[in-house]
């Protein structure tokens, strides 16, 4: 690797960067470039550790960490990247001298923080976490370094996705860390103070004023008109990935209606349908979306018995299941704390037909039920241990002597029933 550059206003010059093999390149991933100071002259050639040698010019300074594989020994633990250029303008200061020390800190106070779910990565020295509630998502990445020049460590906190910038989950997050670990650095310019910054954002309070905006209370057939637009995107072939997450989202801003326009039958029978169909989506972000409309709908007693005797049972428990890498787990613990929450639910409204339901389409019950009590994550246990209370008792039904006719209603068969219904 090189660069080009000009030095006091003569030709330019191409400066190697860093030079030098690695038996497994994939073991190694450069994070970041790091600007020296320009009376450092002397370009030493530094052999590390894996045989790669890196170049230290008056410029560049090029640095490696490992990536997680399981393969790797101990004596091949990295240690903590360096403080590089711009990382981010979110910055915690931490004054600990031993990195241990810190990411043990850094564990506890991110395990007191409900609203976010996090995983860390041992050998990057970096943790993911991801909100998520209702229509609004927000996916955050922290990386720790060492300033060498201070001697203390620093957290840098990134957005690296978000929905809606106006919920302010993120100045939480920043607010949570930055009091609870270290401080900031007031002399940086780009350095936001966090007792300076909103619990939400400046523009949410004008946006949430009465008065703002002169709506006026549709009517039945005003409400049923506007809602067509959001079923025909779930439903068109054709329809890209972003629509149908547009779509997911909006139903969950929907549930949140009065509840004269929800409990409508023509709707309720379309609703139910398009769940049905995001949640056998192909794409993640839509099922997540998917899955949280569906918890707020499962709410009204209306809807209950549509959840019940539909494909959504069998998605949701799969859901719960699912047992992901402790590296991707933040991604979709909140969608299976909610969908344990939802089968829960629904347990305590109708447990037999539930585990009916379940052992119908094979589901193995029994199994997940031995379990629940071994389930990491707090809020998602609680709710197993619910489901195994409503479900536990209940006697298995030998589904092999059953053509399931009579264990529950066709949902395609109910759903086209009241299609007549619908005021288009």
């Amino acid at each position: 690797m090189s660069c080009s550059y000009d030095y006091d206003g003569n030709d330019s010059y191409e400066e190697e960067l860093y030079d030098g093999t690695v038996d497994n390149a994939a073991d190694l991933k450069f994070r970041s470039i790091q600007l020296l100071d320009r009376s450092n002259i002397f370009g030493n050639i530094k052999p590390l550790e894996d045989g790669l040698q890196i170049k230290d010019n008056n410029y560049f300074m090029i640095q490696k960490t490992h990536q997680q594989y399981p393969h790797l020994k101990s004596q091949h633990k990295p240690s903590c990247p360096l403080l590089s250029f711009g990382i981010s303008k979110y910055q915690v200061i931490i004054d600990k001298i031993n990195v241990d020390d810190v990411i043990a800190s850094i564990n506890i106070c991110l395990a007191l923080i409900d609203d976010f779910d996090f995983s860390f990565i041992e050998f990057e020295f970096m943790w993911r976490g991801k909100y998520l509630n209702g229509s609004n998502c927000c996916e955050v990445q922290l990386n720790l370094y060492y300033d060498r020049q201070n001697k203390n460590y620093v957290l840098a906190v990134r957005k690296m996705k978000t929905d809606n910038p106006l919920n302010g989950c993120f100045h939480q997050l920043y607010l949570k860390l930055s009091s609870e670990l270290g401080y900031v650095d007031p002399n940086k310019s780009n350095a936001i103070t966090p007792l300076n910054s909103p619990l939400r954002s400046p523009y949410s309070s004008f946006y949430c004023k009465d008065g703002v905006f002169n709506s006026k209370k549709a009517t039945e057939q005003e409400f049923l008109e506007g809602i067509q637009p959001i079923f025909m995107m779930i439903k068109h072939k054709n329809s890209s990935i972003e629509s149908r997450i547009q779509a997911a989202k909006m139903l969950c801003d929907v549930s949140g209606k009065n509840l004269c326009y929800l409990e409508l039958e023509s709707f309720r029978t379309e609703c139910v349908s398009a769940l049905k169909t995001l949640l056998d989506d192909d794409d993640a972000d839509v099922r997540q979306y998917a899955v949280m409309a569906t918890a707020a709908f499962a709410e009204l007693p209306s809807y209950v018995k549509m959840l019940l005797h539909s494909s959504i049972l069998v998605a949701i428990f799969e859901l719960v299941e699912s047992t992901p890498s402790p590296v991707e787990a933040y991604a979709t613990a909140q969608v299976r704390r909610t969908a344990a929450s939802l089968l829960a639910t629904l347990c305590k409204s109708d447990p037999n037909t539930v585990k009916a339901e379940l052992e119908k389409q094979h589901c193995d019950i029994e199994g997940w039920l031995k379990i629940v009590y071994t389930i990491e994550d707090l809020r998602t246990r609680e709710s197993s241990i619910s489901i195994r209370a409503s479900l536990a008792d209940i006697p298995s039904i030998d589904c092999s002597q059953h053509d399931g006719s009579n264990l529950s209603i066709d949902t395609d068969l109910m759903l086209s029933s009241s299609t007549h219904n619908l005021i288009l």
